[in-house]
């Protein structure tokens, strides 16, 4: 069984790896950058090899890396979105010195456009940014507020997982009925 918190990344991975063994965590999630904003430091690889050490050490599950709430890859402002995908892009890219973890995300919401237009333009910025580069990670879409917004058929929080394989999964027009649009999700 893996047990975790939110822990602040301001000290770097291994603290955060320490501090989750000093609470009796194997686990930990955090968040990429600041969570009201769009800055992330640099990536210190010294940094984030003593922590991959610590945690094979230590048994550590998987970390739930989780991107600022700025993000809205639905809104209708074209310079909001291209925050998300560059953001979204950024992010995964990071995650890279961490292979094996999940991304935690809330795309936004469609501010007045309609559902079908919200999971039109999430769909977009996935399928830009899995076609940029193959990621080896799994994404971890936690829909919030946005997406009960989108279904209001769901009575329960909608979580979606998406595998990223070698060959990148891709969001498209005929998968979009299958993630958002039948109940086997809830």
């Amino acid at each position: 069984m893996y047990i975790g918190c939110h822990l602040s990344a301001s000290k770097g991975y291994k603290a955060m790896g320490k501090q989750a063994i000093e609470l009796g965590a194997n686990t930990f999630a955090f968040f990429t950058r600041n969570p009201r904003g769009g800055s992330a430091k640099e990536i210190d690889i010294k940094d984030v090899e003593a922590f991959l050490k610590l945690a094979e050490e230590n048994n550590f599950g998987k970390l739930v890396a989780h991107a600022p709430y700025t993000m809205n890859a639905c809104a209708e402002k074209e310079n909001i979105r291209q925050f998300a995908i560059e953001m979204l892009a950024d992010d995964l890219r990071r995650m890279e010195y961490t292979p094996g973890n999940y991304y935690n995300f809330h795309p936004g919401n469609h501010v007045g456009q309609g559902s079908e237009k919200g999971i039109e333009l999430i769909s977009e910025i996935l399928n830009e940014i899995m076609g940029q580069e193959r990621f080896d990670e799994a994404m971890f879409i936690k829909q919030m507020q946005e997406l009960m917004q989108m279904k209001k058929e769901y009575e329960t929080p909608l979580v979606m997982l998406l595998w990223i394989s070698e060959d990148a999964v891709r969001c498209s027009e005929g998968a979009q009925e299958d993630i958002f649009g039948n109940g086997d999700w809830n």
